[in-house]
């Protein structure tokens, strides 16, 4: 019979799971980078909007601030390493932003003074609500369900991507 000698545990498998802390203590994570990032793009757009325009420096700021916190936030706030599901990871994280950048959009639209301290405070309101949502969303995303619900997308995904390519059980050449 052979033994498996080993120098200490066994790492387990890197495997994107909320578990890094208690709700709580993701929850001071979250709102410190986030926080960090809310600076960041509201330094960018301060320093961009009267040059390019509010609307063009709200993305601009929004994009780069964006990028930099979702990997923050994956690695930091949720303690998940590693390359495994890091670009769907990333891809739900930017989506879930997308949607604070259309409503930052509409409420910059709707002011007269957009690229001044009241188009600063809306994307700051605007930042604190979305914000909540994301931290509840990522969480469900990076947890264990969310694994499986993202596995199962997947699945679906790649199925769809065969029977597309004609490789699968309703490809178009088939010989009766």
């Amino acid at each position: 019979m052979t033994q498996l000698i080993t120098s200490g545990p066994v790492p387990a498998p890197s495997t994107p799971v909320a578990i890094s802390g208690t709700i709580r203590a993701q929850g001071i994570r979250f709102v410190g980078v986030g926080s960090a990032g809310t600076i960041l793009q509201l330094g960018l757009y301060a320093a961009t909007a009267t040059f390019i325009g509010a609307q063009v420096a709200s993305i601009a700021s929004w994009l780069v601030s964006t990028l930099v916190t979702n990997a923050t936030h994956r690695a930091v706030t949720f303690g998940v390493h590693g390359t495994r599901r890091n670009r769907s990871d990333q891809l739900v994280a930017f989506l879930t932003c997308v949607v604070g950048l259309l409503i930052t959009s509409l409420v910059l639209s709707e002011l007269s003074d957009a690229d001044g301290l009241s188009g600063v405070i809306a994307i700051l309101a605007v930042n604190t609500i979305v914000g909540a949502a994301r931290f509840v969303g990522m969480r469900w995303w990076l947890s264990a369900s969310g694994q499986r619900f993202g596995s199962r997308l997947g699945s679906v995904a790649s199925a769809i991507r065969v029977v597309l390519r004609g490789h699968g059980p309703i490809s178009s050449e088939r010989s009766w």
